[in-house]
């Protein structure tokens, strides 16, 4: 797998620009290069399910580093081994969604 090449979190959910209006930004909300604040996302006209999915937006570094980690545990401890069964699908399921989350697949 490659490095992530995304704006590196934690990020959070906070008040956007417009009426009804989010934004998901990191958490320390270090000016870009032309000065402005890095925005991950905004969402206007925000509604109860776009304030929840900007809310798993704003998961997605932590939700990665996690699943890397223990993905990279489960790697580490079954070696070669592919256990069979629920556990070996659940394994190349988190596999896939890292690759995913790298633009890879």
């Amino acid at each position: 797998m490659t490095a992530p090449k995304w704006t590196p979190g934690p990020w959070d959910v906070r008040p956007g620009w417009g009426l009804n209006a989010i934004e998901v930004a990191p958490v320390d909300d270090a000016p870009d290069l032309v000065g402005e604040p890095t925005e991950v996302a905004g969402i206007s006209d925000c509604y109860t399910e776009h304030e929840a999915n900007a809310h798993l937006i704003a998961a997605a570094p932590e939700l990665y580093e996690a699943l890397e980690s223990l993905v990279g545990q489960i790697d580490g401890a079954c070696g070669d081994v592919l256990p069979a069964g629920a556990f070996s699908l659940a394994r190349k399921k988190a596999h896939a969604a890292l690759a995913n989350a790298l633009g890879e697949i």
